[in-house]
């Protein structure tokens, strides 16, 4: 199997690439995970979204570290049947060029925290070596 642009969204089924099948794990999850920091590390971020399509749920954080002071902002929403919406909240992430541009962005919100971030690669992707270990029937 094969990486394909479809990889870059929050839509995978398994670990594997998506023209994998699907598991009956609860807990199953797919993730995105930026971060980054300035040149002088006096600010670092990170930002995370996962869906949990067994839950229903789709969960979304952006926090920032400035001078030594952490400040967050956390969404989370139904799951919903469109596995595409990356959107929690003030959070989103949008693939504007698969597996090469992709964009954060966190809108005005009560925390007054807010960005406009885009990413883009710097290499070719990787995919990553797999495990499968099963205990009962998950």
């Amino acid at each position: 199997m094969a990486i394909t642009p479809a990889d870059d969204y929050l839509i995978h089924q398994t670990p594997y690439t998506i023209d994998r099948v699907f598991t009956s794990d609860r807990n199953f999850y797919d993730r995105y995970f930026f971060n980054g920091y300035s040149p002088d590390a006096s600010v670092y971020f990170g930002v995370a979204m996962g869906q949990y399509p067994n839950l229903g749920v789709t969960d979304a954080a952006f926090s920032i570290v400035v001078d030594g002071r952490q400040r967050v902002v956390r969404a989370s929403r139904r799951l919903g049947p469109d596995r595409m919406a990356a959107t929690v909240g003030p959070i989103a992430v949008d693939v504007l060029r698969p597996l090469h541009d992709l964009r954060v962005t966190v809108a005005s919100n009560p925390y007054g925290i807010e960005a406009d971030l885009v990413f883009h690669a710097r290499s070719l992707p990787v995919e990553e070596p797999h495990f499968f270990r099963m205990a009962g029937n998950v």
